[in-house]
């Protein structure tokens, strides 16, 4: 009697033209998203604590009760420290070994200096901290046990996604080295930055000669200065009378210009829209002030080099954000250029004209240092611009179908690949 024959190829065969027909249609469905999509979609919102703490500088990222009155604080810095000294407000002083230090609490609230003395370049990290002891709380008439108190840092606290510097900061390879050298030249011999001014005194520089230069071309950029990739080459045109800028190209040579002095400085954009109607649009910068630990918001199109509030905290975009929409910018504080100097004026009144653009719908969106570069399908799945704003979560839900899509067209691929190489072998 012949062998009854095999139904296994046949039904791989039949497997073949449905998954044939899924892979087609989720094919077709990622190029359609793709080609379909927004600018205004092309980032992810995410906390203030991560556009605003980069992984360079120290921050407490845990604890640990390793003994009673005895706290481990996780402190991660870049380059990780081996030993510390901590003094605290008693005048108690004592150096320990190891990756983080140990506080020995005293009762109640107490401040605590602690300096990492082989960090470069050197640190001192001010913590108050309450320890509330059992003993303490009985002497109320109540049963607690002891309660650790972290009341304040002065380094971020938390655990939180972080960024290096460098992750913001563009090394400009789609300029020639040619342009690079001459910007040099420019940021030596025309500025006057030598290299041993603070970051702020080279900020000064900057905008003082890039405002004196452009302030009197500003205005719609021709189609050529549009599609220009490159600031220099842009500030070069301007400068020759061959067409004008508006904030985007401002904010491009302010940001090519302070990098190449050694400002670590990231291009910010701020967006907002209502189906086919705008409700705000301005570009800008902000540099990191290495000496403070804190990035700074410079917009050489409105002639605001950067602002600071009563208690000399100077501040980033997000700062003035929050501040415009509850009318709080009275108290601060900004540098301009008039007349031919640098002056300090009130933020308030004419000086901050530029609010108008921080609407409460407004998102600011963080450039990253190699977007220019970068390729687009890069930035599309896996490599956004992220956002912050008061209203801008709806960004996240459209990289979460994006990478479904993306996803479901690899598990289709993969299974009809996989059904294609069992066929050949059976």
């Amino acid at each position: 009697m012949d062998p009854q024959p095999s139904r296994r190829p046949r039904k791989r065969k039949t497997a073949i033209f449905p998954l044939s027909i899924l892979l087609l249609l989720a094919t077709a469905t990622n190029i359609i998203v793709y080609l379909t999509r927004s600018k205004l979609d092309m980032f992810v919102p995410t906390t203030y604590k991560t556009l605003y703490n980069p992984s360079d500088v120290p921050t407490l990222s845990g604890t640990e009760i390793v003994s009673r009155g005895r706290l481990m604080l996780k402190i991660v810095m870049k380059d990780q420290p081996r030993r510390w000294v901590i003094v605290d407000d008693t005048g108690e002083r004592y150096e320990q070994a190891g990756p983080y230090p140990i506080l020995k609490l005293k009762d109640i609230q107490h401040g605590y200096e602690i300096t990492p003395p082989d960090a470069v370049p050197p640190a001192k990290i001010s913590i108050h901290f309450g320890f509330y002891s059992s003993e303490y709380y009985a002497k109320g008439g109540r049963t607690q046990p002891d309660n650790y108190w972290l009341i304040s840092a002065d380094i971020p606290m938390g655990k939180f996604r972080q960024y290096p510097l460098s992750h913001w900061i563009d090394t400009f390879p789609y300029i020639g080295e040619d342009q690079k050298a001459e910007a040099r030249r420019i940021i030596r011999d025309e500025m006057g930055i030598t290299g041993g001014e603070t970051t702020l005194e080279k900020i000064d520089k900057v905008c003082a000669y890039q405002i004196d230069r452009l302030q009197k071309h500003l205005g719609t950029p021709n189609d050529r200065i549009e599609a220009e990739i490159s600031p220099f080459r842009i500030f070069q045109w301007v400068c020759a009378d061959e067409g004008k800028l508006w904030c985007t190209q401002n904010a491009m040579i302010y940001h090519f210009f302070a990098n190449m002095a050694g400002i670590p400085t990231r291009l910010i954009t701020l967006n907002g829209h209502i189906d086919d109607v705008i409700t705000t649009g301005h570009s800008f910068a902000e540099s990191f002030i290495a000496e403070q630990g804190v990035w700074a918001r410079v917009d050489t199109q409105a002639n605001k080099f950067y602002v600071w509030n009563h208690e000399n905290r100077l501040l980033n975009s997000a700062d003035l954000l929050h501040l415009a929409a509850i009318g709080g910018v009275d108290g601060l504080t900004t540098k301009t250029f008039k007349d031919g100097r640098v002056i300090t004026v009130p933020y308030s009144g004419d000086n901050a004209h530029e609010l108008q653009y921080f609407s409460p719908g407004a998102q600011l969106i963080y450039r990253r240092g190699s977007y220019k570069a970068d390729r687009k399908i890069l930035r599309y799945f896996w490599e956004p611009n992220l956002a912050y704003s008061l209203d801008a979560d709806y960004a996240k839900s459209v990289y979460l179908w994006r990478r479904v899509l993306l996803g479901s067209w690899a598990v289709l691929f993969l299974g009809l690949a996989g059904v294609l190489i069992f066929r050949r072998r059976g």
